[in-house]
């Protein structure tokens, strides 16, 4: 079986209403439960972090698939030099280990092999904000706010930019993600 059949990945371009809404409809809010709950690698990219939290705030208050204790809210007006910043945030920005160098904090996760400082690239409106922070693998900073950019919590790696947007520097998470599957194997754990 190829290593990408061992995968769930967890990707959308709705609001996280109606991306929940979906999920309920087509009966997969238990099922990713389970398989995050059996160990099956998920991954969740952009709106698909925000969904593994507790609560989203965004439109109204939203139960998430609370795969991830934490909760979603807006950018509080981030600032730069004292100007108002541009929300949504769009474009490229750099991600930075948190609780250590990226060495430390990121090997052995998708992110293994990126430099502090790495730029992705983010479109989104909304921030996560696990309750627990030794879950944020990097954060980036927009203006004068400071957001959790990725997580890694057991089986589950999550990010807020864009791999497939990031170039050069995306395609190696993605084959971060590969490189983690092939040393975890037969149990394909993500960390």
């Amino acid at each position: 079986m190829p290593v990408w059949g061992r995968i769930v990945s967890l990707a959308t371009a709705q609001d996280a209403k109606d991306a929940m809404a979906t999920l309920r409809r087509l009966g997969l809010v238990d099922v990713l439960r389970e398989t995050a709950t059996h160990g099956k690698p998920l991954i969740g990219i952009c709106l698909g972090v925000q969904l593994l939290m507790t609560v989203s705030h965004e439109f109204g208050r939203h139960e998430g698939l609370d795969l991830i204790p934490g909760e979603v809210v807006p950018f509080n007006a981030p600032k730069e030099s004292g100007h108002p910043l541009k929300v949504p945030h769009v474009g490229w920005n750099r991600i930075h280990a948190r609780g250590g160098s990226a060495a430390e904090r990121w090997g052995g996760t998708p992110l293994d092999g990126l430099s502090d400082g790495d730029f992705m690239y983010f479109v989104h409106s909304y921030i996560v904000v696990p309750d627990d922070p030794s879950v944020t693998l990097s954060t980036t900073r927009y203006g004068d706010t400071e957001f959790c950019s990725s997580v890694r919590f057991k089986n589950i790696f999550a990010c807020q930019f864009h791999p497939e947007r990031s170039g050069r520097r995306g395609l190696h998470v993605y084959q971060g993600l590969r490189r983690c599957l092939e040393a975890n194997e037969p149990s394909s754990r993500i960390v």
